[in-house]
């Protein structure tokens, strides 16, 4: 273990002095062979029973041989012990040891601003993927540990404060990449090519994918906002068109789950086409959101593109033909099958990282961050749940043009159109629905309820969908 540890430790070193990231960054990452020939080590010469003072013991006697600092040998203990940890499945104490390593690796950037440019960035990245990955982890376990405790105590349900802890780490792990991305932004002593501020974006994307993850979208906000109002932050369109299209990616998945449709398809159109061809994972990601994003602005994919992703096709293909012809019945349908679970079971491959591969989200494979998978998340359920309406206005434009587009049409026209669908509504029902319709501005007229009619404006009825004048809220 010893011999191991000496050449991990000498790697680490030579490194560091020739300022190496991507070998630095290999050091650090869990699945790499010099952390797993050092976990070998350990469990060959110890039979597994490893203490993790005598751990210290040997990092500091090797790593002063070596003219290692001190806070590199703290950085190494806690980066092995948790990769120790992990291999026995002791995800809190895994955890645990992962933030203090990372912390100290902060730390010691902060301190030593002069040295510490922008070739410590790569290496933090892995740190903070393999953080994420414990993260969960070690909530399931805080979960399980808290569930046992209960049983024991002949509790027949988990208490409230029990249920209010599962987050912890996952708190624990923003928090962390929050101080990640505050040391990227602050510094303000290096060139601009050297600087830390080059991972500004992609430490800002990274902390938006774990906001979207624990369901704090209100942080996501405040993100944009610092970002965005940072006057010394050097233009976007410096930065490599990687963290570009990650950022522009996230903006978009914020719209989106804002219902404001158009910026999301601005943002995430943006990024789609900037997309590499190689990341189909991303595509099919970005399209997840886009599509839906698009439906109620009248833009449908083409066949050749949804041809070219069969999964994104069968999440949405079907409701995509029933806007197309006005069929509300059918579109009703397809959102059954997404509610049952049945379309999601069918698309569930799709992995939901939002940053899988280099280039491609923006994002190393060093710092995956997931978002949602091709199942149903609730910002894709309202987007599609506000796309009936889309459906419901092209089953009236059809109602329209049957009746030679006069501009007085009766409710009762409405009502036999859905019932032809298969919708069973009465007139009062039915005069509701278009009601809405005028209301949300996808009609342009109004009512006359004691004729039971619907006077259309003369001119465009029926605006196009891109320039509809919406409600508040609508």
């Amino acid at each position: 273990m010893t011999t191991a540890l000496t050449d991990y430790l000498t790697r680490l070193s030579d490194s560091i002095t020739q300022q190496k990231p991507s070998r630095l960054s290999k050091l650090f990452n869990q699945t790499s062979d010099p952390i797993q020939h050092v976990l070998r080590a350990l469990h060959s010469e110890t039979r597994g029973k490893v203490e993790k003072n005598y751990l210290a013991n040997v990092i500091h006697r090797r790593g002063t041989a070596l003219g290692l600092e001190d806070e590199w040998k703290t950085i190494v203990l806690e980066r092995v012990w948790a990769g120790w940890m992990e291999e026995n499945e002791s995800w809190i104490e895994a955890y645990e040891s992962q933030k203090l390593c990372i912390n100290t690796y902060i730390r010691y950037i902060s301190n030593n601003p002069s040295t510490c440019t922008s070739w410590v960035l790569p290496p933090l990245y892995t740190l903070l993927r393999d953080l994420q990955t414990l993260s969960s982890n070690a909530s399931s376990e805080h979960f399980r540990r808290e569930a046992t405790s209960n049983n024991n105590n002949n509790n027949n349900a988990l208490t409230t404060t029990s249920g209010g802890d599962i987050g912890l780490y996952e708190e624990s792990t923003a928090r962390i990449i929050q101080s990640a991305f505050k040391l990227c932004v602050s510094d303000r002593s290096n060139p601009p090519t050297l600087s830390l501020r080059k991972g500004v974006y992609k430490t800002a994307s990274c902390l938006m994918g774990w906001y979207f993850k624990i369901d704090r979208t209100n942080l996501s906000k405040q993100l944009v906002r610092a970002v965005n109002s940072d006057p010394t932050l050097p233009k976007l369109e410096s930065y490599k068109m990687a963290d570009r299209v990650t950022w522009s990616y996230y903006l978009g998945l914020l719209a989106f789950r804002a219902g404001e449709d158009e910026v999301a398809g601005g943002h995430l159109g943006w990024a789609f086409e900037r997309c590499l061809a190689g990341s189909r994972r991303n595509q099919e990601l970005i399209l997840k959101h886009l599509i839906p994003a698009r439906l109620r602005l009248g833009l449908f994919p083409s066949p050749h593109l949804l041809a070219q992703y069969p999964k994104i096709e069968r999440l949405y293909g079907k409701f995509i033909a029933a806007i197309r012809v006005g069929d509300v019945k059918a579109y009703d349908r397809a959102l059954e099958r997404l509610q049952s679970g049945e379309i999601a079971e069918e698309a569930s491959t799709v992995e939901a990282d939002a940053d899988a591969g280099a280039g491609g989200m923006g994002m190393d494979q060093e710092m995956d961050v997931e978002v949602d998978g091709m199942g149903v998340d609730v910002g894709v359920w309202m987007a599609l749940e506000r796309g009936r309406e889309v459906c419901l206005r092209g089953l009236m434009r059809g109602v329209w043009i049957a009746c030679d587009k006069e501009s007085r049409i009766p409710i009762s026209a409405f009502k036999l159109a859905l019932r032809h669908q298969g919708i069973e509504v009465d007139e009062d029902e039915a005069e509701c629905l278009v009601a809405g319709m005028i209301w949300k501005g996808y009609m342009k007229g109004y009512i006359s309820h004691e004729k039971r009619t619907v006077v259309l404006a003369k001119s465009g009825p029926f605006p196009a969908l891109s320039k509809r004048v919406k409600p508040t809220g609508g």
